[in-house]
């Protein structure tokens, strides 16, 4: 499924392995949580609400693209490639669990804490 340059709100996504999401020029709200096992890519901005535990793509957000969380399992379990944004906005203390590259910035925002369980092996700023 690809997204150019719309905003869209949807309850839930199930994409099957292989599958692919493609949020290039858009912004994508998926209200619900995935269930995907394909591949994430993220051009521009894409916002998740809640925790998407089921959610088994790997992530990539690519330079100018943007990720915002209120769930630090928003991302699901697999690999995040950070070449843009991630943001987690968090109101309650959590755990980011999914390991971390490229070149991106992670930021933290709201009230709650954050622990980071695996590696961040990215090289941009860190605001925890």
């Amino acid at each position: 499924m690809a997204l150019n340059g719309t905003s869209q709100t949807i309850q839930q996504f199930d994409g099957k392995s292989g599958s692919s999401l493609k949020v290039d020029g858009s912004t994508l709200t998926i209200a619900h949580g995935d269930t995907s096992l394909g591949h994430c890519r993220v051009m521009v901005s894409r916002i998740l609400r809640g925790a998407n535990v089921a959610l088994k793509a790997g992530t990539s957000i690519s330079a100018g693209g943007t990720v915002l969380l209120d769930n630090a399992g928003g991302l699901g379990t697999d690999n995040v490639t950070d070449n843009g944004t991630l943001v987690l906005d968090v109101a309650q203390d959590a755990v980011f669990t999914n390991a971390l590259s490229g070149a991106g910035d992670l930021l933290k925002k709201g009230a709650g804490s954050l622990a980071v369980e695996r590696s961040l092996s990215h090289t941009g700023e860190t605001d925890v």
